[in-house]
């Protein structure tokens, strides 16, 4: 198997260059319709051969000495001159008969080939902000705030499936985005198989007919189904969801607890897959069980649990309760005992940007309600929720405890670190510096500092300009970076020196921004060539298995993976890459900088704390510099 399927998937935010509102934007009036636009975005473009070896090469001088550097360059002079080559025109031919050359692969080989579970390894959490300004944490509060969080998650998916959604535009030369992934996000599900997992897509526009409109609610291990939308279909009310909630949360405290076939999906995938296959062959009703759930819109659980500060939180959206989770969707909400809101999902069906979207709509929305339901108070008669029932067997019971304890022993080994510093963005402004490439320049600093060598990085930069994009990879890590890394660490240098270098830095980090928006990186295209010699039945090219690629990041072997959630209060986060690595995710609001800091508790070289404290120290002191630079 490639080495560059083991673990490419990352909390993929890149808020940078899309246009959404601070407050509710389904309340805008518009002519445009949601997927008007995405037949006619232009095709994913096959970067110049030439220009991705050069930009690869370039990216891996900071990760090898004289020797090793010379021996990569001629390993990538062969491949261009001989099966690269030949690999390319394969490509762009293969571009010319498909509007995305990358898509079908990116979701069968970065994603569905995973076997490991995918539950903490590349699921992707966080928490509502509700509790920050408009719902103090408070018992007694949990079915109320639940109604109206989920009336909220239906009016967005309403509003989609009306095509009524407005369309993301980049700011930077006002080009419409693809808003596919919107699309998957709701009535869709990982479905495990083998040798790949498979995503299973419901969701249809009210032009096309046919979209399911129930919810599941899970509570102590069970489920319960009911439709969100009445006879005329339209979304019950607040009140009436409330009533459906308590009716199920009475229910389930008042009878005994069943084993939740949920933690079954913490299982690594082959497992869970042949599982599947034999609850579907001892009952054919267990079809129809697993269809419901997988099918809804959404799932939503019912939890005990009260976490209190932010970092608690987190853990609970990333390392809560498997008996209480279908870690398939590709969204679910939680709703805390105390009234506070995690979440967490499957991260093949869409990036962050669509995940935080959704999200921040929702919240902009109870905000502007002052976390009160505003509509119509009618409670009227309506079907009770249906239970959705699973036959088990021994073997189903041993899985469903096998599933639990390999969560609770992955979830236990996660490191998580939040902290809120203070980041004066105008300073950059009045310097003409973008705050983003600030904070990846601080990041190679602070590991520098820690590790004295540098870290192959990724950053993601969003292709959502062409037809059905999604990434690119930034590697940040670069020779300008270090560079200026080296300087701030040697006291024979002026702070003029040290201003020049991370003017360099800077302007490097930009164009390496730009140019991914435009699927002009070098990841992606190399990835598709790996692909192709595989598929083609060929032996795996050198460049491939040259000691250098690891050394990048190639592979899933980026030690710093990252991501700029947006500037909002918004936050999420997904584990490390590699168990040497860290997960840095943060976010903007006003002048502060949210960061969080993740690592693996069972690897002596990383810790969060310490890092984060570094990341701390290392940010006043660039910011100390900055403020010298002449305006």
């Amino acid at each position: 198997m490639l080495s560059i399927l083991r673990r490419t998937s990352i909390f993929k935010f890149v808020c940078r260059n899309v246009k959404t509102s601070t407050c509710c934007m389904m309340s805008k009036q518009i002519s445009e319709r949601t997927f008007q636009n995405e037949d006619s975005l232009p095709s994913m473009p096959v970067p110049p051969l030439q220009q991705t070896l050069k930009k690869y090469l370039d990216s891996v001088k900071p990760h090898t000495n004289t020797d090793e550097f010379k021996k990569t360059v001629q390993i990538v002079k062969s491949f261009e001159e001989g099966i690269g080559k030949e690999l390319h025109e394969k490509l762009v031919e293969k571009s010319k008969q498909e509007r995305n050359w990358l898509e079908m692969w990116w979701d069968k080989y970065a994603y569905h080939s995973s076997r490991f579970s995918t539950a903490v390894n590349t699921n992707l959490s966080g928490y509502l902000p509700m509790v920050e300004d408009v719902w103090p944490m408070r018992d007694g509060t949990q079915t109320e705030r639940s109604a109206l969080c989920l009336w909220n998650i239906i009016h967005f998916w309403d509003t989609l499936k009306k095509e009524k959604l407005p369309v993301d535009v980049e700011r930077i030369g006002n080009k419409n985005l693809s808003m596919y992934q919107y699309s998957r996000l709701f009535n869709t599900c990982r479905i495990p198989g083998v040798p790949f997992d498979w995503l299973d897509c419901h969701f249809k526009t009210e032009s096309q007919r046919g979209c399911p409109s129930n919810i599941v609610i899970l509570r102590n291990g069970r489920y319960f189904s009911f439709s969100a939308l009445d006879d005329k279909g339209e979304i019950l009310t607040a009140p009436e969801l409330q009533r459906q909630i308590e009716y199920i949360k009475a229910k389930c405290d008042s009878e005994p607890s069943l084993p939740s076939v949920g933690a079954l999906t913490a299982l690594e995938r082959t497992q869970w897959a042949k599982i599947r296959d034999h609850m579907i062959k001892i009952d054919p009703k267990n079809e129809d069980s697993l269809r419901t759930i997988e099918s809804c819109i959404i799932v939503m659980s019912l939890e005990n649990s009260k976490p209190t500060t932010f970092t608690e939180l987190h853990y609970e959206g990333m390392a809560g309760d498997p008996y209480n989770r279908w870690f398939d969707k590709p969204i679910q909400f939680i709703s805390h005992k105390n009234g506070a809101f995690t979440f967490n999902g499957d991260h093949s069906a869409a990036d962050g940007i669509a995940i935080m979207t959704f999200i921040w709509n929702v919240y902009s929305s109870i905000l502007q309600s002052n976390g009160k339901w505003q509509g119509s108070q009618e409670d009227r008669q309506l079907s009770l929720p249906e239970e959705v029932k699973f036959t088990t067997d021994e073997k189903i019971l041993q899985c469903i405890d096998g599933g639990a304890e390999l969560y609770k022993k992955e979830s236990s080994n996660i490191d998580l670190t939040h902290g809120e510093l203070n980041f004066d963005r105008n300073l950059l402004k009045a310097r003409k510096l973008h705050p983003d490439a600030m904070v990846q320049l601080v990041l190679q600093l602070t590991y520098y500092k820690i590790h004295q060598k540098p870290a192959p990085t990724y950053e993601t930069a969003t292709t959502r300009q062409f037809y059905r994009g999604r990434t690119e990879t930034v590697r940040s890590c670069t020779v300008e970076a270090i560079d200026w890394s080296k300087a701030m660490l040697d006291p024979e240098v002026s702070t003029e020196k040290r201003l020049e270098l991370l003017g360099r830095a800077v302007i490097k980090q930009n164009s390496l921004m730009n140019e991914g928006k435009q699927n002009h990186g070098c990841d992606r295209h190399l990835f598709g060539l790996q692909i192709l010699a595989m598929e083609s039945g060929l032996p795996t090219p050198e460049i491939f298995d040259d000691e250098s690629f690891v050394k990048s990041g190639g592979g899933g072997n980026f030690i710093l993976s990252t991501s700029l959630v947006g500037y909002t209060i918004m936050h999420g986060c997904v584990a490390p890459m590699c168990p040497n690595g860290y997960g840095v995710f943060y976010s903007m609001p006003k002048k502060s900088l949210r960061i969080m800091i993740l690592t693996w508790k069972n690897n002596a070289e990383t810790d969060s704390q310490v890092f984060f404290q570094t990341f701390d120290r290392t940010l006043q002191e660039t910011m100390v510099l900055i403020s010298k630079a002449k305006l």
